[in-house]
Parts: C-alpha cells; sequence; structure tokens
C-alpha cells in the first residue's frame, strides 16, 4: 500500500478506468475482490516537475535574445553612422562642413552633362593680416563665416568647395557669363561687409576668377586652370591694404 501510489481494495467491478488492478481475492458472494492503484506516468511527472525550469529557462532566453538583438541593432546603427562620418570627413572640409577638393571633379562632370558650367576660384584679400594680428582661432572664426555666406549667397543647385587655406571654389550650372560674372561681383560684395569676430569688427576682400564653360566642352582641370589664370590676373589688377589704409568700398576686387 506504501509502495503503491492511492492503492484501494474493493469489488473488481468498482475499479474506475485507467487505474491498475490486481485480483486478490473473492468475496462471500463470489465477487473478486481487486487491489487498485494510480499507475506511474514517469513522463508526465518528469513533464510536471520540469515545468517550472523550462519556463524560467525560455524567459531567460527571451530575455538575452531582446537585449542581444537591441545591442546589435544599436552597433549596427553605430557602425552605419561611424561609416558615413567617415565618408563624409573624407570629402568635406572640417572647418566650415563645405565640400573639399576631391569632390570638385565628379560634381564638375555631373553638372557639365546638363549644360554650361561656371567655373569660379576665389580668394580671400587680407586673410593673412587677420591671422597675423587676431590669431589662428579669429582666421578660423572667419572662414567659418566666408563659408555660411557663399552658401547663404549661391543657388539651390550651385555647388560651394573650400580648397585649402583661403581659397573656395564655386560651380554654378545654367548660366551665361555676364549673369556669372554679375553674380560674382554681388558675392564680393557680400563678402567685403563687416564680419565681428570674437567681438571684434574686420574687414576682408575677395578676388574672384571665373571661366565659364560650354556643356561637355573641356576637362574639369582645365576648366579650373583658366579660372586659376584669371584670379591670378584679378588679385595682381589690385593688391588688397588693410581697411585702415583705404576706405570700404575699395574691398571689392575685380573678377578676371
Amino acid at each position: 500500500r506504501f509502495l503503491l501510489d492511492d492503492a484501494t481494495m474493493g469489488p473488481a467491478v468498482n475499479v474506475s478506468e485507467g487505474r491498475a488492478k490486481v485480483e486478490v481475492a473473492s468475496g462471500p458472494n463470489g465477487q473478486a475482490q481487486a487491489l487498485s492503484w494510480r499507475p506511474a506516468t514517469p513522463a508526465h511527472d518528469l513533464l510536471r516537475q520540469s515545468l517550472p525550469l523550462a519556463v524560467a529557462v525560455v524567459l531567460v532566453l527571451v530575455v538575452v535574445c531582446t537585449v542581444a538583438a537591441r545591442i546589435s541593432r544599436r552597433a549596427i546603427v553605430s557602425l552605419v553612422e561611424a561609416e558615413r562620418r567617415m565618408r563624409h570627413a573624407a570629402t568635406h572640409d572640417f572647418l566650415t562642413g563645405l565640400a573639399n577638393r576631391s569632390m570638385v571633379s565628379p560634381e564638375f562632370d555631373r553638372m557639365s552633362k546638363t549644360g554650361e558650367v561656371a567655373v569660379v576660384c576665389l580668394d580671400l584679400d587680407g586673410f593673412k593680416a587677420i591671422n597675423d594680428r587676431h590669431g589662428h582661432a579669429a582666421g578660423d572664426a572667419l572662414l567659418k563665416e566666408v563659408a555660411a555666406r557663399l552658401k547663404a549667397a549661391c543657388r539651390a543647385g550651385d555647388s560651394v568647395f573650400r580648397l585649402g587655406g583661403d581659397e573656395f571654389a564655386l560651380l554654378m550650372s545654367d548660366v551665361s557669363p555676364a549673369k556669372a560674372e554679375l553674380f560674382c561681383r554681388q558675392l564680393c560684395l557680400e563678402i567685403s561687409q563687416p564680419y565681428l569676430i570674437q567681438e571684434k569688427p574686420m574687414v576682408i576682400g575677395a578676388s574672384f576668377g571665373l571661366s565659364v564653360v560650354p556643356a561637355g566642352e573641356t576637362s574639369c582641370d582645365a576648366a579650373f586652370r583658366r579660372a586659376d589664370e584669371a584670379l591670378y590676373r584679378a588679385k595682381n589688377t589690385l593688391r588688397y591694404t588693410p581697411p585702415t589704409q583705404q576706405p570700404e568700398s575699395d574691398h571689392v576686387r575685380r573678377v578676371g
């Protein structure tokens, strides 16, 4: 009795279905008496006993997978963002945020396929004097302001580049030589307006070299060489002197 689960004695006919039984005696009326018990179910018992552990393991796995998925997603996003920053750093100037020299040729090729391209080389006049007088931090701040004015003045389809130092370049599509020259003169006036850098007013000038190239007529290098030559002529036409030695209207440079 103590080795069997729920062992009972009684008439064999009264043993319910699903219970194990064995006839052990006969009653006075000849009715068979049986010993019955609940049969062992090791698989069911094992499942019942291991169910809490299985649930706990599943929950742990779900939590671990969720955390791993979030970490993986963050790592992927971080890698994609790092790659984007590296690509941007390789093609853009770190100080002004403008496209750098590496982007000039691809952008020129793209624009020249659709029509005329105006190539503008720009060089600041008097920038070295500001660097020497106020320091490189002030010079960097001034370059940022100049870049901001260039971007604000250009049309939506134009491209602005910082080639290095105080040299910039512009690519303008679908513009006539006369309109391109007028734009450069207006831009020259805009750049020559006073700047407030480190709470100090500063004024610089700018010289421009312009070359308008018909669609597909010449290469990027040839177009920039012509613009550079025009810039050289413009800078030597009228040498820049500091603002204390000439009126502010003379800060506007000629366009070659």
